[in-house]
């Protein structure tokens, strides 16, 4: 599990402790089944293939509007999620979902600055370097790779974290645990703590 910050897209250095002070987030955990992209009206840039398996912004979107309300941070889990996912090989030019342009603008559009997946990325493994789902949720229009053009350069991205199946949907608190590194990513532990009703 690592996270990432602008400075990950961006000439210029950005470190991760520079954008990321620590502190609870407001979370929502939501679980997608990814879709292949022929089966869908969403697309990617370049274009994906149509045997690509794609998280759709209305998936999410669904998924968010089962809890409704705002919150910083959003861990999406994807299925199927088996414990495979602990020691699974990312290989190939496609080898895991990765995010829709729907997709990453329905983050943006929702509000949230912390987005925690279980993917290894949230772009297409081979994409020719567009980054279109990271540019898009960093607010960084192509061709710029200046962190001071970037609309949402306090925003992070966290992949590869494994979400058990033992966790429910809803909402949590997240303590986004970063070690102080100089650098635009670092290895990270996310935290999740439950909120429940009172009556």
């Amino acid at each position: 599990t690592h996270t990432e910050c602008i400075g990950h897209i961006t000439e210029d250095r950005v470190a991760i402790n520079d954008v990321l002070r620590g502190g609870l987030h407001t979370a929502r955990l939501i679980t997608v089944r990814p879709q292949r992209c022929g089966e869908t009206e969403e697309d990617h840039e370049p274009a994906a293939d149509p045997n690509d398996w794609i998280i759709t912004g209305a998936a999410i979107a669904e998924s968010l509007a089962q809890f409704p309300g705002h919150s910083d941070a959003l861990i999406l889990r994807t299925l199927p999620n088996g414990t495979d996912k602990l020691t699974h090989r990312y290989e190939g030019p496609a080898p895991a979902a990765y995010l829709s342009a729907q997709a990453a603008q329905t983050l943006v559009d929702a509000g949230i600055l912390h987005i925690v997946t279980d993917l290894p990325s949230l772009d297409r493994s081979h994409d020719n370097g567009r980054l279109v789902a990271h540019r898009t949720f960093w607010g960084l229009d192509s061709p710029s790779r200046r962190s001071s053009d970037a609309r949402r350069g306090g925003a992070t991205v966290t992949e590869l974290a494994w979400v058990a199946p033992t966790i429910r949907d809803g909402w949590y608190l997240l303590d986004l645990q970063v070690p102080a590194f100089v650098s635009d990513a670092a290895p990270s532990r996310p935290l999740l703590y439950p909120l429940r009703d009172h009556d």
